[in-house]
């Protein structure tokens, strides 16, 4: 008869599969990052098991957290389309105070990482700004630049006409 050896796909204690990414190291703690790592699993496989998206239905939240960790490690000191620094010291739940008018709650807020599709076919994720992930909701990443595109190319015109007319109201009062 022929031993079978048994190999644990279980950390060895005191090790997580979840360390710190190299980015956040010295700015959150392990605890803080785990936490947000878990919940953040937790909520989008609730989503998608609600939307009856099939990955859903055969990926257990201990996949989505790998993905999402995959994603973190891929690009998530970043927000991919404004290239602005995700604010990753704001996720500690002590931080989660409550927040008076609207202005007050995107200035807080806005930079805050979130975890997005990049298509609601497919099990994959990306790390963006809160701000950006709601702002884009539905769309996929080429369909919201596109937008972005549209509303820069309708915006900037006007924008260069109103400086172009400061400069010569200003020329006038001499």
């Amino acid at each position: 008869m022929k031993k079978i050896k048994i190999v644990s796909k279980r950390a060895p204690l005191g090790y997580s599969w979840y360390q710190l990414p190299p980015f956040l190291q010295g700015r959150i703690t392990v605890q803080a990052y785990r936490v947000w790592l878990a919940h953040k699993a937790h909520t989008m496989h609730e989503r998608d098991v609600e939307l009856k998206r099939p990955y859903a239905l055969t990926n257990l939240k201990g996949v989505y957290k790998q993905k999402i960790h995959q994603a973190v490690l891929a690009g998530g000191e970043f927000d991919p389309y404004t290239g602005e620094k995700l604010n990753w010291e704001g996720i500690s739940p002590k931080d989660a105070v409550v927040y008076g008018y609207v202005s007050d709650f995107l200035t807080k807020y806005a930079m805050l990482p979130a975890v997005d599709h990049i298509s609601a076919d497919k099990f994959e994720f990306e790390i963006c700004a809160w701000i950006v992930n709601s702002s884009k909701t539905c769309m996929t990443p080429d369909e919201y630049v596109e937008l972005c595109g549209k509303v820069t190319a309708y915006r900037q015109p006007a924008k260069a006409k109103a400086q172009a007319v400061g400069r010569s109201a200003k020329k006038g009062r001499r």
